[in-house]
Formats: C-alpha cells, structure tokens, sequence
C-alpha cells in the first residue's frame, strides 16, 4: 500500500469513532423527542378529558341555575320556606349616586 492510501486509512480509522458518537447522539436525540412527543399525546388526551368533564359540570350548571331562577320553582321554594306574599308594597323612591344611606 502506498504511502497516500495508508495516510487515508489513518484519516479513516481517526474519524470513525467521531461519526459513531454522532450517530449514537443523534438515535439518543431521536427516542428522546419520540418519548416527549408520547408523554404530550398522553397529556393532551387528559386534557381533553378533563375539557369534557367541566363541559358536561357547566351544563349541569346552567340547568340548575335555570331551575333556580324559574319563577314557579321560586314560589314554591319560598312557600315550602315559609315566605308569604306581603299584604302591601312600598315603592322607594331611586337613591341618587353618592348619596348616603
């Protein structure tokens, strides 16, 4: 072998482990973006539980709220309480802004 081909040989030997470290690095980078991009699906599909179940409190919620505010359920929550409806009405007259009580 001639003097050039074994200088080459050298080269090629000397950059071997090198480019080994680099591929190594780059297959630990790769599992390692794979593993973050699994734990974000995993994260996601919790959120997106957890989106459905306040979804479905907030409906809940606007019914009861509808309920409570239904003016026969309030009669009756009231009679059931006790409440009576008052013999008379007094009207006040509208407070002005900043005015003292």
């Amino acid at each position: 072998m001639s003097r050039r081909g074994r200088e080459r040989t050298r080269r090629l030997r000397a950059a071997w482990p090198g480019a080994l470290a680099g591929v190594v690095a780059a297959a630990l980078a790769l599992a390692a973006l794979r593993m973050d991009a699994i734990h974000l699906r995993y994260r996601l599909g919790e959120a997106q539980r957890e989106e459905r179940a306040l979804a479905e409190r907030a409906r809940e919620l606007t019914a009861e709220v509808r309920e409570l505010r239904d003016p026969l359920a309030l009669r009756r929550r009231a009679s059931a309480l006790g409440f009576v409806a008052p013999a008379r009405i007094i009207e006040l007259p509208p407070r002005l802004s900043g005015e003292q009580p």
